[in-house]
């Protein structure tokens, strides 16, 4: 597929609303088999997995609603720490990451002075963003505890998600190699191929999983920007990710437009 398919893919597609039961963030999907656009997690099987611990760290909607991070904040860590689990980690490193995102976006240097507040933002920004990758390296660190004890391809699959956000590739290798040797031969498997195939730039084989993943998945969208990317065309990137964020909340999407946006702004100079 082409930068003007995925656009239209991404404009055609008619998408309804649902609370995720894994992230409890409000999301965009194209079928009951999509995944979250936020968290990343199967719509279908999140909703049988895990289901208390989701159901309690989903009452973080009452703060995120009035962006109270502060508040929602402590409610995240005391889930974790109740319930240790890969899944409840990488949930709380997600939210970690969007609130790192949150107080970024606060940064404004249209104003006078100093702009003290500025680089507090900044400085919170940056050590939000570093709890986010802090609690995905002990996602990983428990998944690898847990599939010594028995595999499962949510286990594998938590464990491949953490490693790409954090692009751990001897990680995100022994997940992928697991997923792919599972009986299942689903839609994980395949999301799972975009997200792997992404992360270490195999622009061919993650093409032909995001083109698999564009017709039940809005969230082919950040893989598509990513091969751009790769392939030093930010412009077409950015139009894809601007168009994706229409529709979607993920963190990292937001990061990578950022970035992005950066990265085009300095070759100006």
């Amino acid at each position: 597929m082409n930068l003007s398919q995925y656009l239209h893919m991404l404009s055609a597609s008619s998408t309804n609303p649902y609370r995720c039961a894994y992230c409890g963030n409000m999301v965009h999907a194209l079928s009951n088999g999509s995944f979250c656009n936020y968290c990343e997690m199967p719509r279908k099987e999140i909703e049988t997995i895990l289901k208390e611990q989701h159901d309690l760290l989903s009452a973080k909607i009452e703060f995120l609603g009035e962006y109270k991070y502060e508040k929602a904040s402590k409610k995240v860590d005391e889930i974790a720490q109740k319930y240790p689990s890969p899944g409840v980690l990488y949930a709380s490193a997600i939210f970690y990451s969007e609130y790192s995102n949150y107080m970024f976006r606060g940064v404004d240097y249209n104003g006078k002075g100093y702009m003290y507040e500025n680089s507090q933002k900044r400085e919170q920004s940056w050590i939000l963003h570093a709890k986010s990758r802090g609690l995905m390296h002990s996602c990983i660190k428990m998944c690898n505890d847990e599939l010594k004890s028995g595999y499962t391809d949510f286990t594998a699959y938590v464990k491949l998600l953490s490693s790409a956000r954090i692009k751990d590739i001897v990680a995100a290798n022994e997940a992928f190699s697991m997923l792919s040797k599972s009986d299942a031969k689903g839609q994980i498997q395949i999301y799972s191929a975009m997200v792997y195939y992404t992360l270490v730039k195999n622009r061919k084989e993650a093409s032909i999983n995001i083109s698999a993943m564009a017709n039940s998945d809005i969230n082919f969208a950040y893989y598509a920007s990513e091969i751009y990317i790769y392939g030093k065309d930010n412009a077409s990137a950015k139009k894809i990710l601007s168009s994706f964020l229409n529709n979607s909340k993920m963190p990292h999407a937001s990061e990578l437009l950022a970035k992005v946006d950066d990265a085009m702004e300095a070759s100006k100079v």
